[in-house]
């Protein structure tokens, strides 16, 4: 992996002044990844940037690329290291929304353009949750977030088109995670491409021993 230079990021609301500092990258590699069943891939040596940021100044949402793509075509862009203070309230890092925040996106008005955007969304507040077991932590820290990350699971599971293999197999894990182990199973039977083999076996036993947890996969030898 190799940094680029670090970027600082005007916010996209035209009446605030805060600035973003961001860094970026020239290359990285696929090297050490981790796949997992909820659909992560983590690539330690290839950085993935976050989508949606929000302003801690006005409190307003953007998506990130339209932050830089807009920046870019103005005079509000740095390709400095230096010119940066730790002390300064109008500068702070980009970094990704907390679980609170991505629900408070999921319900600002007008912000998502459409269906398309809100499942992907809604798969970043579930990787969110997912990411505190990867980090061997609790899933949830009280009722409440329990009831937002099932919630957004049911919506998941309702709203995937299952005519595509690949979402039918994630539908089935997102029934394991909500203990319908027998619907998991059921959908687990009705994929036939032989491609997702070694995951649907994975998950079925699983299921057969009633876990529910997200879990990293056991890749095939190449």
């Amino acid at each position: 992996m190799i940094l680029g230079p670090t970027l600082f990021l005007r916010c996209i609301n035209d009446t605030c002044n805060h600035l973003f500092k961001s860094s970026s990258y020239q290359s990285g590699n696929t090297f050490g990844s981790r796949v997992y069943s909820d659909g992560k891939v983590y690539s330690p040596m290839l950085p993935k940037e976050t989508e949606y940021s929000k302003c801690p100044n006005c409190s307003v949402f953007a998506r990130n690329e339209d932050l830089k793509k807009r920046i870019e075509r103005s005079e509000d862009i740095f390709l400095v290291e230096d010119n940066y203070s730790e002390s300064d309230p109008n500068i702070s890092y980009l970094v990704d929304l907390t679980i609170d925040e991505y629900v408070e996106l999921l319900h600002t008005t007008d912000f998502i353009e459409d269906k398309a955007e809100e499942i992907h969304i809604r798969f970043l507040l579930m990787f969110k949750f997912n990411d505190r077991i990867r980090n061997r932590k609790r899933i949830f820290n009280n009722q409440y977030e329990q009831n937002i990350h099932e919630e957004n699971l049911v919506y998941l599971i309702e709203n995937l088109d299952i005519s595509i293999e690949e979402n039918k197999l994630l539908k089935a894990e997102f029934l394991r995670n909500l203990r319908r182990f027998d619907e998991s199973l059921a959908i687990l039977e009705t994929i036939e491409d032989e491609e997702f083999d070694f995951v649907v076996n994975q998950i079925k036993k699983k299921c057969n021993i009633k876990s529910y947890l997200t879990f990293e996969l056991i890749l095939p030898d190449e």
